[in-house]
Parts: C-alpha cells; sequence; structure tokens
C-alpha cells in the first residue's frame, strides 16, 4: 500500500511530529483533503500525546491516567488511544470517527513504526 508521511513541527520546535498513514487508492495522498487529514492527524497527537493508536494495542495490566490515579481501561483506553480520543478540531467527533467521515471509508489503523 501507498503510503505518505507528514510533519508537525509546534510552539518554535518544542515537539515535533512525523505521521505516516497508508492508503488504498491512486492518487490520494495528492488530494488536499487528504494533506489536510494528515496534518489534522499530527497535530492531534502534538496537542494530546496519545501512547497507544487503538484500544487494541494497550499493554494489559492496570492502566494509570494522566494524573497518576488508577483507572478502568475503558476511560485510560479513551484518554490513551489516538482513534478514541475526541477529535481537538471537533471535540463531539472521536478521532476514528473524523477520519471516517473525511476518508469516507471505515478506518484500519495500521502502525508500521
Amino acid at each position: 500500500m501507498p503510503k505518505y508521511i507528514q510533519s508537525y513541527i509546534h510552539n518554535n520546535g518544542q515537539i515535533g511530529v512525523l505521521v505516516e498513514l497508508q492508503f488504498r487508492g491512486c492518487g490520494t495522498q495528492k488530494t488536499d483533503e487528504f494533506k489536510r487529514l494528515a496534518l489534522d492527524v499530527a497535530m492531534q497527537i502534538a496537542a494530546t500525546s496519545p501512547r497507544e493508536i487503538s484500544p487494541e494495542e494497550m499493554i494489559k495490566g492496570v492502566p494509570l491516567m494522566s494524573d497518576g490515579r488508577a483507572g478502568n481501561s475503558e476511560e485510560w483506553g479513551k484518554e490513551s488511544c489516538l482513534l478514541t480520543q475526541s477529535f481537538v478540531k471537533a471535540p463531539n467527533l472521536t478521532v476514528k470517527q473524523y477520519l471516517e467521515k473525511v476518508a469516507k471509508v471505515k478506518w484500519t489503523p495500521s502502525l508500521t513504526q
């Protein structure tokens, strides 16, 4: 599958993010809409520092919330996993819902690096 890499530098170089997206479809990565989606994902990561892409990738054990207290898996997953976080530009959507809406396809996360 073709890949697209998007970079984002935030706060005068204090935070840097590289996102690699895989996609289906010839020329998809050349559209302005796809480039905006990639930048939005990179900005989301810079703003929220997710630990995992999806809850399925969570390490088993007792999760800790950002304030250090023990939490349940559902609560921890929503906060710590990219796809289940509220999208910073549209908090009524999760990141996964935003990706599905913009890409107009079911989102299948794939971490390659």
